[in-house]
């Protein structure tokens, strides 16, 4: 009697840990689509923020080839 008990006892203790294994797996998932969200959503955004940053650069690059050409063009005091 005492031994059923026992087998009892550990196979509900088994029960629970599986539904602790299953419910961190279900977290890891959800980890993972969430992720997965973040990547489709940002990617695009990122592409575009570094597209206007590209932009911005080529402008900055031309004012200082401006400023350049300018500084060179004037005779030396």
């Amino acid at each position: 009697r005492q031994q059923g008990v026992e087998i009892q006892t550990r196979a509900s203790g088994t029960v629970l840990d599986m539904e602790q294994l299953e419910q961190a797996f279900g977290d890891v998932m959800g980890a993972l689509d969430e992720l997965s969200r973040y990547r489709r959503e940002a990617l695009p955004r990122l592409d575009e923020q570094i597209g206007r940053l590209e932009e911005l650069g080529a402008q900055g690059d031309a004012a200082i080839r401006r400023l350049d050409e300018g500084t060179a063009a004037q005779p030396a005091s």
